[in-house]
């Protein structure tokens, strides 16, 4: 199944035991206006998922970031998952199947720019909190060579962004 182009690799934080897993990539070149409950991809043809690789057999996320180039304060939407889920394209609608139901590990909600860091490296971590799910939400990844979770991004309001941004997101994983 096609992943986005991730432009990052995991690292180690320092932080204990925590492992950083990210997933970055950059937006089409284009500036098509996302509808509330686009997905936020790389390509506007294939379906793809967010790929967070090395996270481990098992752990718990216990954090949370996304930064994304935008000047609008825009909600998102991040599912995740612990074995591939349905892929959608950019700026398609989400459609989570009734298969992708039981590999939905948590969905955490980015309301503000308080929420998330915009443009620019990161400072701090962000923990966010959900009706769903709490930041440590425990999961064991599929058996794949690499211990991945996997992701949608999607925007939760309507969403007029810059030509070909970039978007990073990265979870902090406790491993068991």
């Amino acid at each position: 199944m096609p992943t986005v182009t991730n432009l990052d690799t995991p690292s180690y934080s320092g932080r204990g035991n925590i492992i950083e897993s990210i997933a970055s990539f950059d937006r089409p070149a284009n500036a098509t206006v996302y509808a509330s409950g686009d997905v936020v991809s790389d390509d506007a043809v294939t379906a793809r998922v967010l790929k967070f690789p090395q996270c481990g057999v098992a752990g718990l996320i216990q954090r949370v970031a996304l930064s994304i180039e935008t000047v609008a304060d825009v909600a998102f939407d991040l599912f995740v998952f612990d074995a591939e889920p349905t892929p959608a394209a950019d700026n398609a609608a989400i459609a989570i199947v009734q298969a992708d139901i039981p590999k939905l590990v948590a969905v955490y909600t980015f309301l503000t720019g308080a929420d998330r860091k915009i443009s620019g490296a990161f400072t701090t971590w962000v923990p966010k909190l959900d009706a769903a799910a709490t930041v440590d939400a425990p999961f064991t990844s599929n058996a794949d060579d690499e211990n991945s979770l996997y992701g949608l991004l999607v925007a939760r309001s309507a969403w007029t962004p810059p030509n070909a941004g970039r978007v990073l997101v990265r979870l902090g994983i406790c491993p068991r």
